[in-house]
């Protein structure tokens, strides 16, 4: 026979056993309802219970969400490197193949077709600097240094090569190049992504939080 005491005791143990529940699980409708019809657990305690779960799943709610907003940064800092460093590598080797075939004859190659068009004194400096403003502008882009400067240099050059291709007629040529700018001018209105670079390694920029 269960005496009195035995009885309490048991009591003592079920609200001890459902508080700590509490505290470790989800505060659930039914485990609030409860700990309201237990004899042993006072008010206050169920109250200051449901205050701790509300904090509880708060906290939760605002870590996931950090940790959404880091994935997602991240997926944007990765896709900017994918497009920086593409557009790096296709203006590094066409200025190092315009080297490779011989600058003189790029240069007379380049001079000709302007005949009639546009002066040589035109022409003639801008296909001396291309080469080396090719070479120098991918570079930076493709490691990421100085990545603005980088930036600019194709921007410029990309101006230049589209004022000639239009003097020329070249539409389809005119159409890439616009291409090429429409890309160059995401890299560079972007530039806050260019986590994945030599200029955050040499902390030349800042890295960058979330935006919404």
């Amino acid at each position: 026979m269960i005496t009195t005491t035995e009885c309490f005791r048991q009591r003592a143990l079920s609200a001890k056993h459902l508080v700590r529940n509490a505290k470790k699980e989800w505060f659930t409708w039914e485990l609030e309802h409860k700990l309201y019809d237990h004899p042993l657990v006072p008010y206050e305690i169920v109250i200051r219970l449901k205050v701790f779960n509300q904090s509880r799943d708060q906290q939760f709610t605002k870590k996931r969400y950090r940790h959404s907003e880091v994935n997602e940064m991240n997926n944007r800092q990765t896709a900017y490197a994918l497009l920086r460093i593409t557009m790096g590598v296709i203006f590094l080797f066409y200025g190092i193949d315009k080297f490779t075939g011989g600058l003189g004859n790029f240069v007379a190659g380049m001079n000709k077709p302007f005949s009639g068009k546009l002066p040589s004194f035109m022409v003639m400096p801008f296909a001396y600097v291309l080469p080396f403003g090719e070479v120098i502008a991918g570079a930076l882009i493709l490691f990421g240094l100085f990545t603005r400067v980088g930036l600019t240099i194709s921007g410029l050059l990309l101006i230049g090569l589209t004022f000639g291709t239009v003097m020329l007629g070249d539409s389809p040529t005119v159409g890439h190049n616009l291409q090429y700018q429409l890309v160059n001018f995401v890299l560079l209105w972007f530039v806050e992504l260019n986590q994945y670079s030599l200029d955050v390694l040499f902390r030349r920029t800042k890295p960058v939080g979330f935006v919404s």
